[in-house]
């Protein structure tokens, strides 16, 4: 019992801390919530537009000492309220209503990447297939610095505009129609997918080389195991199990990563968002982004380590 409540203690002392941080990084930014209530009021002086936004600061807390700040703030996050956009309305809908393209987009990536870059390193390093490993190493190598955007627009160039087989974008849901919101995801995830596979590709062929090469694993072979049996049954367990780590890491870097992709296919993920936050200088809706994105990559990260105290017996008995 004690390997899952050690994560899910650590989860919300990293989601306190981040709060922390980010209130921290908001109080220092020009302006406050109460400016954001108030707006730009032509039908005010500045003296009056000053006294009701210091009446807004006493309602909202905001006049009072940071630390006390922070515990008003952070009772209000806890309750999922993010305060008010500054063009009117809550944050948490917006916010909650960008997130969820985002989170399927990064889901069904590590979905697509982790068994192809799995089946591709595996058939890099069996025997006989000496041709493999290079052509492997090649066309992974360019997946991999390959620019996302340019990929994006040479799929929409190929498949939208020359074959006419696949939507150049936009966003249908799947309660609309499922057959379009599949067909809007394709690309996009192609696009997520090619450095992702590459990323995974190099990470877990190092593994099995290193599996592949230990002591029980020539125990294996002395008993005379076939290979294919070494390398399904012994050497691919443990080669993936490293691989979960990273399968942690990359999906908080693909939730905040996508912008670029969510952009040139007109995906109304999270990356949108954060956007036109930064250029309106929102700043309610911009600490909702970074907290909702450190949520989701938290938590995720929270399961992932789970699941490696629960396939590791190493960590099991420790």
């Amino acid at each position: 019992m004690t390997r899952f409540v050690t994560p899910i203690a650590a989860l919300f002392l990293v989601l306190v801390a981040v709060s922390a941080v980010t209130f921290v990084i908001q109080a220092g930014l020009p302006g406050n919530e109460a400016e954001i209530y108030v707006g730009r009021r032509d039908d005010l002086t500045p003296e009056q537009r000053n006294a009701l936004v210091k009446r807004e600061e006493h309602i909202l807390g905001l006049d009072k000492p940071l630390p006390v700040q922070f515990g008003i703030w952070l009772w209000h996050a806890a309750q999922l309220d993010l305060g008010a956009q500054i063009g009117g309305g809550p944050v948490r809908p917006a916010v909650v209503r960008t997130l969820l393209p985002s989170v399927e987009l990064a889901v069904l990536t590590l979905l697509l990447s982790l068994p192809l870059a799995t089946l591709l390193a595996v058939s890099s390093v069996r025997r006989g297939r000496r041709l493999v490993a290079p052509i492997a190493d090649s066309v992974t190598t360019v997946g991999f610095v390959m620019p996302q955007f340019w990929l994006g627009f040479l799929l929409v160039i190929l498949f939208a505009v020359l074959l006419h087989w696949l939507p150049s974008g936009g966003y249908v849901s799947p309660h609309q129609s499922l057959l379009h919101h599949a067909s809007r995801l394709i690309m996009p995830v192609i696009t997520l997918s090619v450095p992702t596979i590459a990323l995974y590709y190099h990470f877990v062929r190092q593994s099995l080389r290193e599996a592949l090469t230990s002591q029980y694993v020539r125990t294996a072979r002395a008993k005379g195991l076939s290979e294919s049996r070494i390398l399904y049954r012994h050497a691919l367990p443990n080669a993936l199990l490293p691989s979960l780590t990273v399968l942690g890491i990359q999906f908080g870097q693909l939730i905040g990563g996508v912008v670029i992709v969510e952009q040139v296919f007109n995906w109304p993920g999270i990356g949108g968002l954060l956007i036109y936050a930064v250029t309106n200088s929102d700043y309610n809706t911009l600490v909702g982004c970074v907290l909702a994105i450190a949520f989701a990559f938290v938590v995720f990260s929270t399961f992932v380590e789970i699941a490696y105290r629960v396939v590791d017996p190493r960590i099991r008995r420790a």
